[in-house]
């Protein structure tokens, strides 16, 4: 396999996401109700197929006779993209841990099931995920090994305790002893919690009989760390909070039939409500366009799912940096993503084209090192309709990183991309090199190279 191939390999696995069929040869069929030449012209069906039989992600030969891991097959890809998911990303105030499924019944030693689940039998991972934007900052993949919930939660929160970030989690997890050591290290926390696990006695009794509250009344206890309380709405609700009060609040909610109704609620019950949706919010976006495709290999299963938690991350840095009118949707920046990969230039747009833009910029960034990748990520951005566009080019390939390397690609892509350089282009902007040209008609055709 060639890296050309992979790369292809890796744009028809995310382009099936998108174009969804029966089944997998399907997308190879020349039937004219399912025929899509796209998928032939990129890899032929027995080659892809080939690519997919032997497609590994560790060498089974470097595995040691008293390996251990059992995640070992997998673990480069766990190693290379989890800890950049939190070097390239700082979350908001509020994140939230919950317990990530992905689908799989098939033999496995640490599959693990899970009735309170949507899918209930699978790989499970323990999530840390941003409450605001949804974005999976890190998370640790179920293998069987034995791990007490406090080494769980802290191995998630490290780099963010002592940051005073706010934490929100279910019953699984909660405990007064958890909360205050998680105030000790500066780090709020605000969520459910289950019996007996370090309530005060009162707290414990409620809900059973005898100790029955009237709907909507609220019991609650402190020791100067954290408050919980026993709040009765339909039924007992407990929760945990070492940043809130016994404070109630008023919230509008949705009645059957139509309607809104004024209900008053704990001010801890309404955050939570509000800011505990990070990782379902993740598992909603990666159930859109999905790249996962049945296997008998787990390994290829779990594998890919690391690659959809990279793309809809890289999706959330996107447009955290655009303008407003510039944002994609997901659908659009994979699709952005899958034409570099396999070779298809973006089609022309009558209401969206660089043609019709007076001027337009170029913007290049290196993937990570461009001494060590000799790799760009190149982009465009011009005027549309009034609005200013960005969009994704290609990531270039190149033999060094040199100023004038990066300015004779430049060139090569004036030919290649049919960009009408001469009295378009604004600016070409890159860490290292920079391009620019008068396009007030004032300067005619005067052009600079600036490296530095």
């Amino acid at each position: 396999m060639t890296i050309d191939e992979l790369k292809k390999l890796l744009g028809v696995l995310m382009l099936t996401g998108i174009v969804k069929k029966p089944e997998q040869t399907d997308y190879w069929s020349t039937d004219e109700l399912l025929n899509t030449p796209i998928f032939g012209k990129t890899l032929p069906r027995n080659r892809f197929q080939l690519l997919m039989k032997f497609l590994h992600f560790s060498n089974n030969d470097d595995i040691p006779a008293d390996n251990e891991d059992k995640l070992i097959k997998v673990r480069p890809i766990i190693d290379a993209l989890i800890p950049k998911f939190g070097e390239y990303y700082n979350p908001h105030e509020h994140v939230s841990i919950d317990e990530g499924m992905l689908k799989w019944k098939g033999r496995l030693v640490f599959r693990v099931y899970n009735p309170m689940k949507p899918i209930k039998y699978g790989i499970k991972s323990y999530i840390l995920a941003d409450s605001h934007s949804a974005y999976c900052w890190n998370m640790i993949v179920y293998d069987g090994t034995h791990r007490t919930l406090h080494e769980i939660v802290f191995a998630l929160l490290e780099g963010l305790v002592g940051h005073f970030y706010s934490l929100y989690m279910d019953n699984y997890y909660n405990s007064v002893a958890l909360s205050e050591a998680l105030l000790r290290s500066d780090t709020y926390v605000v969520g459910t919690l289950r019996k007996n696990r370090g309530e005060p006695q009162e707290i414990r009794d409620c809900g059973t009989r005898g100790h029955v509250l009237q709907r909507g009344d609220i019991l609650a206890r402190d020791n100067e760390n954290c408050i919980v309380i026993a709040w009765q709405d339909k039924r007992c609700v407990k929760a945990i909070s070492s940043k809130h009060s016994d404070a109630m609040g008023e919230v509008q909610v949705r009645q059957r039939g139509g309607g809104r109704e004024r209900l008053r609620k704990p001010e801890l019950v309404i955050d939570y409500n509000a800011n505990m949706n990070g990782v379902d919010c993740v598992d909603q976006m990666l159930s859109y366009y999905p790249t996962v495709r049945k296997t008998i290999k787990w390994t290829k299963k779990l594998s890919l799912y690391m690659v959809e938690l990279s793309i809809h991350n890289s999706h959330i840095i996107f447009n955290e940096k655009q303008a407003q009118g510039d944002k994609m949707t997901l659908c659009e920046f994979q699709m952005s993503l899958i034409r570099p990969l396999i070779s298809v230039a973006p089609p022309p747009n009558s209401s969206d084209s660089m043609e019709k833009s007076l001027f337009y910029s170029v913007m290049c960034d290196e993937t990570t090192d461009i001494s060590v990748t000799k790799e760009l990520i190149v982009y465009t951005r011009y005027l549309s309709g009034g609005k200013s566009v960005t969009r994704f080019l290609e990531v270039r390939e190149l033999p060094d990183g040199c100023a004038e390397t990066i300015f004779q690609s430049l060139l090569k892509m004036e030919e290649e991309f049919d960009f009408d350089f001469k009295n378009k282009l604004a600016a070409y902007d890159q860490e290292n090199c920079r391009y620019k040209m008068d396009v007030t008609g004032q300067g005619g055709d005067s052009r600079e190279k600036v490296y530095s």
